[in-house]
């Protein structure tokens, strides 16, 4: 059963705002809720918060979905994510 939407004027498909993209992009990159509600100075309720009504506006199920969602549309550069795998060797700096 689909619960229905408690931001009424959320539609799939929806413009993120800037917070929201500040929010997503952090995830994106591996950032932990309690990370990001540190470096954005919000609680960790807000974050979680947030990614809800991120992942409503995208029509998303979940976090990676997001992230591919913003990509797709435009609202998230793949420039902006880095792609860090436990397993990438990491280039000398």
């Amino acid at each position: 059963m689909t619960r229905p939407p408690s931001t009424p004027n959320a539609e799939p498909g929806e413009l993120l705002n800037e917070r929201e993209l500040q929010v997503l992009r952090l995830t994106a990159n591996g950032h932990t809720t309690a990370y990001i509600a540190h470096t954005l100075g919000i609680s960790r309720g807000t974050v979680t918060n947030i990614r809800t009504t991120t992942h409503r506006k995208l029509g998303a199920r979940d976090n990676a979905h997001s992230i591919g969602l913003a990509i797709i549309t435009r609202q998230l550069h793949p420039r902006e994510v880095r792609l860090v795998h436990p397993l990438t060797p990491r280039s000398a700096a």
